[in-house]
């Protein structure tokens, strides 16, 4: 009789025959042979199972995206990634992804200029700031435009990530601005007739507009700031409301409103 060992792997979920069966989970199996001289021989196998396990990480930038397991995902977390390794068998990598903020950037507010004036822009941050149009870097910049332009500030911090905020400078003509007004109504109906239906700030020439509106207890139910803008009442039942109003004209004439008004449906 003559006896032997070999060894023998799989990869994880296949299987292999021995001894007349498929055998699929690591053990030593023993299988009978005949060998060349018509004996019998017992041949003990040791099979084993192969896969490979692994990690990985790559960190992106706000907004981006990056491909893993034939996917772009834009969302910090863990992903696994099943791949063919050098044996031939599957890997499963569990792929880390990290999301880097974008640096922060505050830019000054845009405003207007007459022709010839100057303006200062700035922008505010922990890192440095590289404007456009010529200004190069810093965080204040007195400017001069003929006609109207947008300023852009960029940064790039550590990891890469680029941010930017802009200023607009108008250039207007100030001798044909007539004087700026405000007119805030104190009733609306906000009942669908077209007529009425929202509570707006009324006016002429004005360059911008900051509203907040509140019930009885103090309480904020709508804000905008868009010389556009305006509420339409949402739910709200009728009664009275109350607003703070700031305000600007082109002519430079400032407004700071507060008072109440009535909401009739």
């Amino acid at each position: 009789i003559f006896n032997g060992q070999t060894n023998t792997a799989i990869c994880q979920g296949d299987s292999i025959l021995i001894g007349g069966a498929f055998q699929s989970i690591p053990g030593v199996y023993n299988d009978t042979l005949t060998s060349y001289q018509g004996c019998d021989s017992v041949v003990a196998i040791t099979l084993t199972t192969m896969i490979f396990n692994g990690q990985t990480t790559s960190a992106i930038c706000q907004g981006d995206s990056a491909l893993i397991g034939g996917i772009y995902q834009s969302i910090a977390g863990i992903y696994n990634d099943t791949l063919i390794s050098f044996q031939g068998c599957d890997s499963v990598v569990a792929h880390t992804l990290t999301i880097n903020l974008l640096p922060p950037i505050i830019t000054s507010a845009d405003t207007s200029v007459c022709p010839e004036d100057s303006a200062m822009i700035t922008v505010s941050g922990p890192l440095v700031y590289n404007w456009d149009n010529g200004l190069g870097t810093g965080f204040n910049h007195m400017v001069g435009p003929i006609v109207t332009t947008t300023y852009t500030a960029t940064a790039i911090d550590l990891n890469g990530c680029e941010n930017s905020g802009s200023v607009t400078v108008y250039v207007i003509n100030c001798d044909t601005i007539e004087p700026s007004s405000i007119l805030i109504p104190n009733v609306f109906t906000p009942n669908g007739s077209g007529g009425n239906d929202v509570f707006t700030v009324k006016g002429k020439n004005l360059k911008s507009v900051e509203c907040q509106i509140f019930n009885r207890w103090g309480q904020l139910l709508y804000s905008w700031s868009d010389v556009e803008g305006s509420w339409d009442g949402g739910d709200a039942p009728d009664g009275t409301y109350f607003y703070i109003i700031r305000a600007e004209g082109l002519d430079g004439e400032e407004y700071l409103k507060n008072g109440a008004f009535s909401l009739i449906r």
